[in-house]
């Protein structure tokens, strides 16, 4: 059968404060060959942060990219995968 690679809208938010920083980034970096995008936005007047990605990857990586980053604390993570396959590439 073959992998069909789908994509996926990740939204990670969190308190500008957060000691999981660099474990978030270093996620992010283990998977950087599946992001196509990666945006910030800092919003200063309420202490908070936001990172949305782009992802295309099989179900799978998505999933795991998905409880790694679930699995850090006071971040809150949000994942909409596509429904039909969109072929990017």
């Amino acid at each position: 059968m073959e992998k069909v690679e789908r994509l996926a809208a990740i939204l990670i938010t969190f308190k500008k404060e957060n000691e999981q920083i660099p474990v978030l980034n270093g996620i992010l970096s283990n998977h950087s060959k599946y992001i196509l995008s990666r945006s910030g936005l800092s919003l200063p007047h309420k202490n908070y942060n936001i990172i949305t990605l782009i992802v295309e990857a099989e179900i799978d990586i998505i999933n795991s990219l998905a409880g790694k980053l679930g699995k850090l604390d006071s971040l809150n993570i949000n994942v909409l995968v596509e429904k039909n396959h969109v072929r990017l590439k």
